[in-house]
């Protein structure tokens, strides 16, 4: 079979062997694939690809007299790609690569934008790779992290996606992401679907980011003065699928409709401010079941909760000011 031959230098960082080298960027094209998250939530890690960012790098490449790509694309080889790596006499770190010129046999784990983008144009140029092999979904997962998550427009509920799996970040952010998930996934929940895991286009159901969700969750977890904070994950699901549900009933007409703010970031903020609040005084009256969340918070049943009473209400500011409306319609302490 036909192969592209590499000029390559091999190395590893810990215990996962790496191959440097220089390819053309129509090879690369040829043997590569992307998966996004959205498409592939069991095999893929990137991002979706934004078209307005290929069409910026392929007028950059057309107008460029001189095009320099410095920072290096990551790739992944399959198992079946079967590269050949022989060393030179005397150098076990250096040699050829013999790649296979079959199509999508190495997965792009960063630099997509790139590659695709020059693509789009009538140039081929060497590209800098460094390219691994057999790595499995959280390997990939853990170094699309470690280049991507600090940078600016990546999506945040597509970083608190691949943290899932890879079981990176903080304790409290995990558990938080968790919940969320299986909030989402439970077909008892009132979030059933709502929730956008990914950066792809919302789906019609999906209300609320994954970010909204873990970050609001995240700021109670957080808080061990709170007594649901010392519960396990299991009790927590519970506990919060009992209040939503209650909200939900209550809201029956505007939860999760268009022109409603209930499950969008500003409406959910809010209620999971005052959330701790309403759990306390079903501790305190020894009763958590749904028909007691539901008595304390009676006094919400003529809120309106729609778009157009809240507008231009926004961010921490707006939520804190939504909860403390609510907060003061909860029923008082100590009556019945």
């Amino acid at each position: 079979m036909d192969s592209i031959i590499v000029r390559t230098y091999k190395s590893s960082q810990g215990s996962i062997p790496f191959y440097l080298f220089l390819i053309n960027s129509r090879d690369l094209f040829h043997i590569s694939y992307v998966i996004s998250r959205s498409d592939d939530p069991k095999k893929g890690i990137q991002r979706i690809t934004s078209p307005e960012r290929l069409t910026d790098i392929a007028s950059f490449v057309k107008e460029s007299t001189e095009v320099i790509f410095p920072n290096n694309l990551i790739i992944n080889f399959d198992r079946k790609a079967q590269v050949v790596f022989r060393p030179d006499v005397g150098k076990p770190n250096e040699g050829e690569l013999a790649i296979p010129r079959k199509e999508k046999i190495a997965q792009v784990i960063d630099g997509q934008h790139r590659l695709y983008g020059l693509e789009k144009t009538e140039k081929n140029i060497p590209l800098i790779v460094v390219g691994f092999e057999g790595l499995s979904v959280t390997q990939q997962a853990k170094i699309f992290l470690t280049i991507n998550s600090k940078q600016k427009g990546i999506n945040t509920s597509l970083v608190y996606d691949l943290f899932g799996i890879t079981r990176s970040g903080e304790n409290v952010e995990l558990i938080a992401i968790d919940i969320s998930k299986s909030l989402n996934s439970d077909e008892d929940s009132p979030f059933k679907d709502m929730v956008k895991l990914t950066d792809a286009r919302k789906k019609d159901k999906e209300t609320l980011s994954l970010a909204a969700f873990v970050v609001s969750l995240k700021k109670i977890l957080k808080n061990k003065d709170i007594a649901f904070s010392n519960l396990d994950s299991h009790q927590q699901i519970i506990l919060l699928k009992n209040y939503f549900q209650c909200v939900s009933r209550m809201f029956m007409l505007q939860w999760g409709t268009r022109g409603y703010i209930l499950t969008k970031t500003l409406g959910f903020s809010a209620l999971m401010k005052v959330f701790p609040k309403v759990h306390l005084r079903c501790v305190l009256r020894q009763d958590l079941l749904g028909a007691n969340i539901e008595s304390q918070i009676e006094g919400w049943k003529d809120f309106d909760f729609s778009s157009k009473e809240w507008e231009g209400v926004s961010g921490e500011a707006g939520a804190t000011k939504l909860a403390s409306i609510l907060e003061s319609k909860l029923k008082q302490l100590g009556t019945k």
